[in-house]
């Protein structure tokens, strides 16, 4: 097969890598760091839709972008809609709404979504779809079927509005495949309402640290040189405990005071071929979207804590290699790697019992909502928080942290008594 090679201008990219047509294009960063893209199709408005792949050398990559092909094209060339734990094809009238949300999600929903949301996915599909309707053929379900799911779930089962909606857009779109499929002639999911219930009190003031606490987690972590720079970290620079973990030092700006979100630890849900989640593995991954790519500005104290970090972990190792620029931030003196979520959150939570701070409730991302918190109170504009934290959409930077909104909105009303006042005559 003939080979090209890609060439792009875009800055970080100083080394292309030559792969045969239809397989990306894999190149070195300034950091150091491995990226690799694919083409898989194209967006509703003609441009290219392309799948990124990061990782610390070009083997990883182009691993990660070999196993990424072989779903993509294996799931393409799968002509029958039926679960994968089925070894032969079904008639049309016999397929179930269980194979269809199964197929929908392993063959076509999770080359685009992250490791945890598909977990919740599957946890929607096997605790509230498979047990109510799984065993129903698509033929037999109509509206009715799917709004009397919606209705029992929220009025007699009574889960939380945010997860029933999570099972009517797994519906939604698990429908809208099937009639892609030809399987179905319409959609009996598109028009369904949301019961209106009252809605619960929200407890986002539970998730913020409040002040006195904070300055008591920061008085405990002075003694422990991992701990100081954990909460530090954390709690002034908004990053998900994912995207510390997967910190190198490579990149961190310390003369910008600028880190660099590129990449996060995630725990990929393992199943077996019946579907059940078996267990979870820690590995690197990209962000969890594309608006958690980005560069978050460090407070001296942020950039100071590292630092710090930095001239401990030099005098405390032989070689050199936990400082390097490739080298994680938090690495496993063992393995070299990252530290696991489990692990991590375990010395995390051993510090807190040994400091008496357990009692708080204290978990690794209340810090995130902390730093929202923060500089919402400060007055930063709401936009720029979002931009901070990584969330792709505005709304759920304030749909998180309404009780925020509406200090916001009572500072606007002040506002404007004081301009109205200065207008008297």
């Amino acid at each position: 097969m003939k080979k090209q090679t890609t060439i792009c201008t875009l800055k970080k990219k100083t080394v292309s890598t030559r792969r045969a047509k239809g397989q990306g294009t894999v190149w070195q960063e300034r950091n150091g760091k491995w990226r690799g893209q694919i083409s898989i199709g194209l967006n509703s408005d003609g441009s290219a839709k392309r799948r990124s792949f990061t990782g610390a050398t070009q083997e990883d990559v182009q691993r990660k972008m070999n196993d990424f092909i072989q779903l993509f094209n294996v799931s393409a060339a799968m002509p029958d809609p039926v679960c994968s734990d089925i070894k032969k094809p079904v008639k049309k009238n016999h397929i179930t709404v269980a194979q269809i949300v199964h197929r929908w999600l392993w063959d076509y929903k999770r080359i685009e979504i992250c490791a945890k949301t598909c977990e919740w996915y599957m946890d929607l599909i096997h605790n509230m779809i498979e047990s109510h309707i799984g065993g129903l053929a698509l033929y037999r379900v109509n509206p009715m079927v799917v709004q009397n799911l919606i209705n029992r779930l929220i009025l007699v089962d009574g889960y939380a509005v945010r997860t029933v909606r999570g099972v009517r857009s797994v519906l939604v779109q698990s429908f809208a495949f099937a009639c892609q499929l030809g399987l179905m002639q319409t959609n009996p999911a598109a028009e369904i309402k949301m019961p209106k219930v009252r809605k619960r009190t929200k407890k986002d003031d539970k998730k913020v640290i409040p002040h006195d606490v904070c300055v008591k987690v920061l008085q405990a972590a002075q003694d422990d040189p991992m701990m100081r720079v954990t909460v530090t970290t954390l709690l002034f620079s908004g990053l998900r405990i994912g995207e510390l973990l997967a910190l190198r030092w490579g990149d961190i700006d310390f003369e910008n005071k600028i880190i660099t979100v590129d990449e996060a630890v995630v725990r990929r849900p393992i199943y077996n071929e019946q579907g059940d989640k078996i267990a979870l593995k820690s590995e690197i991954a990209d962000p969890k979207t594309d608006s958690s790519y980005r560069a978050v500005r460090m407070p001296l104290q942020v950039a100071e804590a590292l630092q710090n970090w930095k001239k401990h972990l030099r005098e405390e190792c032989y070689g050199g290699w936990r400082v390097k620029e490739n080298s994680f931030v938090f690495a496993n003196k063992r393995t070299k790697k990252p530290y696991t979520y489990t692990g991590f959150r375990s010395i995390y939570y051993h510090f807190l019992e040994r400091n008496g701070l357990r009692q708080y409730g204290l978990n690794l991302h209340s810090y995130r909502h902390t730093y929202a918190t923060m500089l919402m109170e400060a007055g930063t504009n709401p936009k720029v928080v979002q931009n901070q934290l990584g969330h792709a959409s505005i709304n759920t930077t304030l749909g998180i942290y309404t009780h925020m909104t509406e200090l916001l909105s009572e500072t606007a009303s002040t506002a404007l008594e004081t301009a109205y006042q200065s207008m008297k005559v």
